[in-house]
């Protein structure tokens, strides 16, 4: 086994590519350098440039110093990999930054041969990182100069190749000097332990396409435990499979055995959608994502004489409820500030006439204004009340301001508690009170169409009342249909024209609520082409249609050549 190999008399493989950009299997290798150690010292040397199948990038040409010229004629990678695979053979890869060379080299070997490369691989990158955590830079350049080689890095493969093997032959004292023997010892000690398991599973994304989409992650028994989206869905499902030296916490490769995916060519799409399977899911990796999962509510009694401000996840058939809101710290501190700042009562309890026979703090303390005890005015009581509910109607500068001069006084006085508790509540009260200005703003809005398109596709999301009412996906070769048009028509007469729809932010569900903040963050972002619902149908259908063929560039009717016979 590779992981047995002795680090001073093993057979190792240093190995540097050039491409033509990041993406194996979109873009291509256009060199291939390797080194060959054996009993500590270098033995043999590998380089030959390779056709990439594309135009080398200016920048890249620039770089490496690599054109197109001379590459015209050089061989395809399946002839140079082949070489390289037997110059490779029974040998330990090595590295630097791993991840994106064996990305290129698994590629191609899962394509040829249906496996990637053995395991472990070592990373003089890893090993840098933690043989001298205090150099702070660990590019190749700087380390050639550290470890003193005789090669010097120069973006070409073969000379970064060889200069990773010198790097890694100096780096070899100081690793068995910390009691490593062999290259399973040394990956472990670089945080790289594991390798050959999630290598073996690489295979599992070797046919996903580069395209965005959202992903699901399953475990051995089936169950869902991440949900993502990507930019590139196989890239990123890929980098799942490789180790890294610096990550902390559980590894979501370990876990995973099968994935799944959906290609979105919008983003509002795909985080929607993400946010609806980790709602139907709720995945044990995906825990800081389920923002709003429970909306939490003021809720004022207004049948009794001294009501209380409470905190609930429910609105009640009487009273006054003010929300939703999603953060459930920020509003419990902001009840607690309109207490404080307007002496309402501390507690709910029912007021009795022998209440004054029970114990309690508040009351003992000053910290309630005792209606239980007749300590204040039914009259009074209202009018703090009264005030303290105009922060919910966007009045919020008179709590404010009496926030900020409390702190300034307790700063002056050096109450440092109580400074850091003020501003707490100017946080809370900017969280809580920007939350549901999104909520109210967005349901204030009946409705609107949200159109995105790329690569000749479109997702039409039909939103209302600042939620998701439906998304209609529609391809460029479908929109010069009736058919296409019909679909369109019939999504907007169910989202909008059917009849009444839940339009209160207190009964919104906890995925609406979601969909509001991702639909209000994404519009705030992006500015997308949103087209807003009228009181007709037609002339709605007709202009979000117009503006789809726009977007496509479809023609509004296909002509076809007559003939005659």
């Amino acid at each position: 086994m590779l992981s047995d190999t002795s680090l001073t008399d093993g057979a190792f493989v240093a190995v540097d590519i050039e491409t033509t950009g990041g993406m194996p299997g979109r873009n291509g290798i256009i060199e291939l350098g390797a080194a060959r150690i054996e009993d500590g010292r270098i033995v043999g040397t590998f380089g030959e440039l390779v056709e990439p199948g594309e135009v080398i990038p200016y920048a890249i040409q620039l770089l490496t110093g690599i054109t197109d010229r001379m590459v015209a004629d050089a061989p395809p990678i399946a002839a140079v990999f082949d070489r390289f695979r037997a110059f490779a053979e029974d040998a330990v890869l090595i590295a630097h930054n791993y991840r994106f060379d064996l990305g290129f080299l698994d590629y191609y070997a899962e394509v040829m041969t249906g496996l990637p490369f053995p395991r472990p691989v070592l990373d003089t990158l890893a090993l840098a990182k933690k043989l001298r955590p205090d150099i702070g830079k660990y590019n190749l350049t700087l380390l050639s100069s550290l470890y003193g080689v005789e090669t010097r890095p120069n973006h070409r493969a073969d000379a970064d190749a060889r200069a990773t093997a010198e790097v890694f032959l100096g780096m070899v004292p100081e690793l068995t000097a910390a009691g490593m023997r062999t290259v399973g010892e040394t990956a472990r000690y670089c945080r790289m332990g594991g390798q050959q398991s999630l290598a073996h599973k690489l295979v599992i994304t070797t046919g996903l396409p580069d395209v965005p989409g959202v992903y699901l992650l399953r475990n051995a028994r089936g169950k869902v435990i991440y949900v993502g989206r990507a930019k590139n869905l196989r890239l990123r499902l890929r980098s799942y499979f490789y180790v890294n030296s610096e990550a902390s916490g559980p590894r979501l490769g370990d876990e995973t055995v099968s994935v799944q995916h959906v290609l979105c060519h919008s983003a509002l799409d795909s985080i929607l959608l993400q946010s609806r399977l980790i709602n139907r899911y709720k995945p044990v990796h995906n825990v800081t994502s389920q923002r709003g999962d429970v909306a939490s509510l003021i809720y004022v009694d207004t049948s009794v004489r001294f009501p209380a401000l409470r905190v609930s996840e429910h609105p009640r058939s009487r009273g006054l409820s003010f929300g939703p809101f999603v953060n459930r710290w920020a509003v419990e501190t902001l009840v607690e500030q309109l207490r404080e700042v307007y002496g309402l009562r501390r507690c709910a309890a029912r007021i009795t006439k022998r209440a004054g026979e029970v114990a309690c703090a508040f009351r003992e303390g000053g910290e309630c204004p005792s209606p239980c005890v007749g300590g204040i005015d039914p009259d009074e009581y209202q009018r703090r009340l009264t005030e303290a509910l105009s922060v919910f109607d966007r009045s919020s500068g008179a709590l404010r301001d009496e926030i900020e001069r409390r702190q300034e006084e307790a700063q002056r006085l050096g109450r440092h508690e109580d400074t850091i508790h003020y501003r707490d509540a100017l946080k809370a009260l900017d969280r809580a009170l920007s939350g549901l200005d999104t909520v109210r703003d967005a349901s204030g809005r009946f409705g609107s169409v949200i159109m995105e398109v790329d690569d000749g596709a479109a997702a039409l999301h039909l939103i209302r009342y600042g939620y998701l009412a439906k998304t209609v996906r529609l391809r460029r070769e479908d929109c010069a249909t009736d058919i296409c048009a019909a679909a369109v028509r019939r999504a907007i007469h169910r989202a909008y024209y059917m009849g009444a729809y839940v339009d209160n932010p207190l009964e919104y569900t906890s995925q609406q609520l979601k969909d509001v903040f991702l639909i209000a963050n994404h519009r705030e972002q992006t500015s997308p082409v949103e087209i807003d619902i009228g009181p007709d149908e037609d002339a709605t259908v007709a202009a979000v249609m117009a503006a789809v063929r726009r977007r496509l560039r479809v023609p509004r009717k296909r002509h076809v050549l007559s003939s005659t016979v």
